[in-house]
């Protein structure tokens, strides 16, 4: 989850696998500057800063992971744009490595 200025404020756990940086070293970052060490590109939740609306790309980790990662706003009870939240899952491309046989 991000805030609306880009800090990261939770992350799950898992993101060490997905982004190769611990969990608690990319809480209190900020999502542009994340992008711009290469961390993941694009980023996601900072387009939905800029549309407000619900963003889906692939996404480039330094992993050397694609990801297909989306994100949402979130608003709150006046309507009023308050953060955003993101989830990564594994390309189509990186699943068939894993799993040869899987077909969508």
């Amino acid at each position: 989850m991000i805030d609306t200025k880009g800090n990261v404020i939770f992350v799950s756990p898992t993101c060490k696998e997905m982004f190769g940086i611990p969990a608690e070293e990319m809480v209190k970052q900020n999502v542009y500057d994340l992008e711009a060490k290469g961390i993941f590109a694009p980023s996601v939740t900072a387009m939905v800063l800029k549309t407000r609306n619900k963003e889906t790309v692939i996404q480039d980790t330094q992993t050397g992971r694609k990801n297909v990662a989306s994100a949402y706003p979130i608003f709150d009870e006046q309507g009023e744009f308050v953060g955003s939240r993101s989830r990564s899952l594994p390309s189509e491309k990186d699943v068939k490595r894993w799993c040869p046989s899987f077909t969508i």
